[in-house]
């Protein structure tokens, strides 16, 4: 199951949730969990329940293969440098140190962004 599919379907801050706890694995997630389910010791009650649903509705549980949780850290990380560099308000120093990422990283994205609203632009005309 990619890390958009779990982003549309729970939302960033669970998907991200589920990943910290079971990046990597293959994972049988039932369609109902337990109350003493590992499941709602790792996600809580409602998410397991959510999971389950979404997942396993109509077939008992599944299998899953859940993304690595680097991956997703890595996509919240370029969404979030993403974000602040389009905002404009911030030097790159100061989103290098708020992201913990190196000047050039950020330089990179500004030139993304310029060539990518130029093309933008291009098509336009």
């Amino acid at each position: 199951m990619p890390y958009s599919e779990l982003a549309e379907c729970f939302g960033k801050e669970d998907a991200d949730t589920i990943v910290r706890a079971f990046g990597g694995l293959r994972v049988f997630v039932p369609e109902v969990p337990p109350p003493d389910h590992p499941h709602i010791a790792a996600l809580g009650a409602e998410l397991a329940a959510k999971l389950g649903s979404h997942i396993a509705t109509g077939i008992g549980g599944l299998h899953v293969d859940f993304p690595i949780a680097s991956f997703s850290a890595k996509f919240n990380a370029t969404e979030r440098l993403r974000e602040l560099v389009v905002r404009g308000d911030l030097s790159e120093v100061q989103i290098s140190r708020q992201l913990g990422v190196h000047g050039r990283t950020v330089r990179r994205m500004r030139a993304k962004i310029r060539k990518e609203r130029q093309e933008a632009s291009q098509i336009a005309v």
